[in-house]
């Protein structure tokens, strides 16, 4: 939040310096992130246009003659609104400004002695249609800052979540007056009470407390609906705010000042006399003040009159009780309006505002009728109108305020302090909380919250509070008495920090993609396994369609993540992922396994190895997915051809050791590639993680050397083109017997050579005992037996 160092003095007129102020509200809790002053120009003065005349060179520029206060200076002007009788900001020679330093310049062939400022050349708004007109009222010659309330120094406040009572000023300022032990000087006159009843609004019915527990209204009539004087602007606008006009202003000053929305409605539209605090009914639309069409989510409360919604309530006006320049009769409404109700609302219409930014926070019920008053004596002073008598205070939610106990004892342990009681209720008191009349120092403190404090609910929060009062600082260092404890690390850990480490060696680069999809992530990616793109997990409450469902797969994540990549000229892209996927299951609530995904695009070697940069392949990405799976010792695991959706026929397979399914892998489907604007191949793999450890064999002892040679033979056989060559390959190894160590498949052919519908497959036996050195003979009876058993199950033809 943006506090004014000017306005924070009304309040607390023995506040220090802005440097030292922003200390004070650092160890307070409200961390200053900067402090600047609200004038970033200097020599800018209050000037008037008493001659404006045509430029002798130029269509669209004029000249105009200034009267600075001590003379007439003759200024160049291109702005469309420059005319005679206005009141400018004007820089003279020798003025700093954002841009830098003024000097005297010839413009056509005119000397201009200065330049009559825009807002957006002063750095005060981005307006630039024309030059900046100020109050007629203001003295030609006075310092422009200090004449428009611009000599001001601004400090940024960084405000809690939960601390909703300083988005305001006199929020800041109550802080700082009790870390100075001083009062506060309320500008605040309530008006005097009466029991009248409200003119033009008969009542005002509330639907559920919970919702809103206070509504209060006046009327003010016979107002005029224009520009706001310069001080009001000034104010408004220091806090971040754009002026609007004069009614429109005094609201969000008294917002900004108090920290409690108000609201205007023009009286003459709001219908029936009567006014409804209620939740939207189905197929209710309102136009809000920001020119939007909304349907109304049930969430959405609104105020209503007899023929249907005005505004959303805490959040915006809407365009059926606008206020207009022909607005003469407002009735201003200030109420509390329920947190989580406001949060709510805001969140289904995708909608923020200032006033629902506070009332998010919580906002003090018991400030509803002070604010009331404070805009209503604004708006007579602004705009010219008169406060009518009687007001309008519904109060359904009415309750003590809350009682807190605090124990002394325990206070004073766990802020290491010797306070006695009466230094623990001091504190309290500075705050502005009512400690009720105790004796002696062992009965709890009652302490009675103040209605703006919705962030105390409990002793230990009356504990942060003195905490905060008497300085973080005077808290002793006392270290705890520690009982070392030594962890070991659980082998699921160690495991997955191997295959990291496997990863790492393989040139990959761990990412992290969002946990939450839309439906079009699913139409364009594998989702793996194949039964979680059925029925994905979905959010009750999703931000948008785009993050509507809980991913059940890594891989659309990362195809996205490569196709980001793409975009910005990075070619060769490793990535891979450990994360949890969430599937249905029959409980309450999904299931959530542990998942490993990988990409790969681009080059075949890992950029910096300098082996080239021909274009991977689906062999490529096999051979880099067996060398992780050899380093976390998954022995001999096998691929089973896969024709799932998302990849291309024919270039994916299930990845299996032994009965275990390990995931699957492949080259993803070259028309989602084109849909994500990825050039060229991507492969993809989803492996489980529990899987893989569970395949996973323990490190061994070390094993001597084999003392006897091996015996290598090659075999190759004619088979039919769909033929898996991971089914051949067990078939080998069973019919072998145990003398076979290795088989390995190192040639696939089918061509010219070998007849329509076959195919070639070569595979390399590697025979060893480590007993005896094998003879031709045994070599022999195991090759025999492979042949047969080929020939006979699966058609294969050996070739001589």
């Amino acid at each position: 939040m943006l506090l004014s160092y000017q306005w924070l003095k009304e309040w607390v007129p023995t506040a220090p310096p802005p440097d030292r102020l922003a200390e004070l509200l650092t160890a307070r809790g409200f961390p200053v992130d900067s402090v600047q002053p609200r004038a970033r120009f200097s020599g800018v003065i209050v000037g008037k246009v008493v001659e404006r005349a045509p430029h002798p060179n130029a269509d669209r520029l004029s000249l105009c003659k200034v009267d600075t206060g001590s003379g007439v200076l003759e200024i160049v002007c291109g702005a469309p609104n420059a005319r005679a009788g206005i009141t400018v900001a004007l820089a003279v020679e020798g003025a700093v400004l954002p841009g830098g330093v003024l000097k005297k310049s010839k413009i056509r062939g005119v000397v201009s002695n200065g330049m009559m400022c825009s807002a957006r050349e002063l750095e005060l708004s981005q307006e630039h249609a024309g030059i900046l007109e100020l109050d007629p009222s203001l003295p030609a010659g006075q310092d422009f800052a200090k004449a428009a309330g611009l000599d001001d120094t601004l400090l940024e406040v960084d405000v809690s979540h939960n601390r909703g009572d300083a988005l305001c000023v006199r929020g800041l300022a109550r802080e700082v007056a009790a870390a100075l032990g001083v009062d506060l000087v309320s500008p605040l006159k309530p008006l005097p009470p009466d029991d009248a009843p409200l003119p033009g609004v008969a009542a005002v019915e509330i639907e559920d407390p919970a919702d809103c527990p206070r509504y209060a209204a006046r009327v003010v009539e016979g107002l005029t609906v224009g520009p706001s004087p310069q001080w009001l602007r000034s104010r408004v606008e220091a806090l971040g705010m754009r002026s609007i006009n004069n009614v429109v202003d005094a609201t969000n000053f008294t917002m900004l000042e108090l920290g409690q929305p108000i609201h205007a409605f023009d009286l003459s539209k709001v219908r029936g006399g009567r006014l409804r605090v209620r939740r939207a009914r189905a197929g209710e639309k309102l136009r809000t003040l920001d020119g939007v069409d909304r349907e109304l989510p049930p969430e959405a409360l609104l105020i209503a009159d007899a023929e249907g919604p005005l505004a959303l309530a805490g959040l915006m006006g809407g365009e059926p009780s606008e206020v207009t320049a022909g607005t003469n009769r407002v009735l201003l409404e200030s109420a509390t309006f329920g947190a989580a109700r406001v949060r709510q609302g805001a969140h289904k219409l995708r909608l923020a505002s200032e006033a629902g930014r506070r009332f998010e926070r919580g906002t003090d019920v018991e400030a509803v009728p002070e604010a009331l008053d404070r805009v209503a004596q604004l708006l007579a002073q602004v705009a010219g109108g008169r406060v009518l008598p009687g007001k309008l205070d519904a109060w359904p939610g009415r309750c003590e305020r809350r009682r807190v106990e605090l124990r002394p004892d325990r206070a004073r342990r766990m802020l290491s302090l010797d306070l006695d009681r009466a230094g623990l209720e001091a504190p309290l008191r500075a705050l502005g909380f009512e400690v009720e009349p105790g004796a002696g120092e062992a009965p709890p403190i009652a302490v009675r919250v103040p209605g703006w404090r919705t962030d105390v609910t409990a002793e230990i929060d009356l504990v942060e509070e003195i905490a905060r009062h008497v300085g973080y600082d005077s808290i002793p260092e006392i270290p705890g008495s520690v009982t070392a404890i030594f962890g070991s690390r659980r082998p699921e850990e160690i495991f997955r920090d191997h295959l990291r480490g496997a990863l790492f060696g393989l040139g990959f680069h761990e990412g992290q993609c969002p946990s939450m999809l839309g439906p079009d992530d699913l139409k364009h990616a594998p989702v793996l396994p194949p039964e979680a793109r059925r029925e994905p997990v979905a959010l009750a409450n999703p931000l948008s369609r785009e993050y509507s469902l809980l991913r059940p797969s890594l891989l659309p994540g990362l195809l996205r993540a490569v196709s980001h990549n793409a975009r910005h000229g990075r070619r060769d892209v490793r990535l891979f992922e450990l994360g949890h996927v969430f599937l249905r299951s029959d409980g309450p609530l999904p299931d959530e396994p542990l998942t490993l995904g990988l990409a790969l695009h681009g080059a075949r070697h890992a950029s910096g190895f300098g082996l080239g940069a021909d274009s991977a392949d689906f062999l490529d990405f096999k051979g880099i997915l067996e060398a992780a799976l050899g380093a976390l010792r998954i022995d001999t695991p096998r691929s089973v051809a896969y024709d799932g959706a998302g990849f291309r026929p024919g270039r994916a397979a299930e990845l299996r050791a032994g009965e275990e399914r390990l995931g699957w892998f492949g080259e993803a489907d070259p028309a989602a590639l084109e849909h994500l604007e990825i050039p060229g191949a991507t492969f993809l793999a989803e492996l489980d993680v529990a899987a893989l450890e569970r395949a996973s064999r323990p490190a061994g002892r070390f094993r001597d050397w084999p003392r006897f040679p091996g015996v290598k033979r090659d075999l190759a056989f004619l088979v039919d083109l769909g033929a898996e060559a991971g089914t051949l390959e067990d078939a080998i190894a069973e019919a072998a017997g145990p003398l076979l160590k290795a088989v390995r498949l190192f040639d696939v052919y089918a061509g010219e050579r070998v007849a329509a519908g076959l195919k070639n497959l070569a595979f390399s036996l590697e025979f060893q005992s480590a007993e005896r050195t094998l003879s031709d003979a045994e070599v022999d009876a195991a090759l025999t037996r492979v042949v047969r058993r080929l020939e006979e199950r699966h058609a294969a033809r050996l070739r001589t």
